[in-house]
This record gives structure tokens, C-alpha cells and sequence, in this order.
């Protein structure tokens, strides 16, 4: 059996739609697997030695150009 390794998974899906709450709003969009079936999703292996906060910020910059998006900072 293999050693387990750590990953920082990123999962990331916008859209726009139409709710009297905010609840309400997050709560339609996680019916079905519209987020599942349409997120960009992007892994990057957590080394033993890394450097966490810039591990995120470049694995969030991945998924940002794959989505074409601004969206994370």
C-alpha cells in the first residue's frame, strides 16, 4: 500500500440566478450536480516542506486561468 499524500483541492463555479434570500440562492444551486458537472477543479500535492499560503495562491491562480475569471483574490 502507498504512503498517503496531502492535497489542496480548489473547486471553483460561478453563476448568476434569481432567489428571494441569499439562502435561498445558495441552496437552489447546490440541487442537482450542476456544480459538480460544470466547476473547474484543480489539485495540487501538499509537500511535506511547502509553503501553504503560496501553494494556495498558485493553485487558485490555476483555476482562475482555466476559468477565464477574476473571481478569486
Amino acid at each position: 500500500m502507498s504512503d498517503l499524500k496531502r492535497y489542496w483541492i480548489v473547486v471553483h463555479y460561478e453563476t448568476e440566478l434569481t432567489a428571494e434570500t441569499e439562502w435561498d440562492a445558495c441552496h437552489n444551486i447546490r440541487l442537482g450536480n450542476t456544480i459538480v458537472e460544470e466547476a473547474s477543479i484543480a489539485a495540487q500535492e501538499i509537500p511535506s516542506d511547502a509553503d501553504i499560503k503560496a501553494l494556495i495562491t498558485q493553485t487558485r491562480l490555476t483555476v482562475r486561468d482555466q476559468c477565464g475569471s477574476g473571481y478569486y483574490s
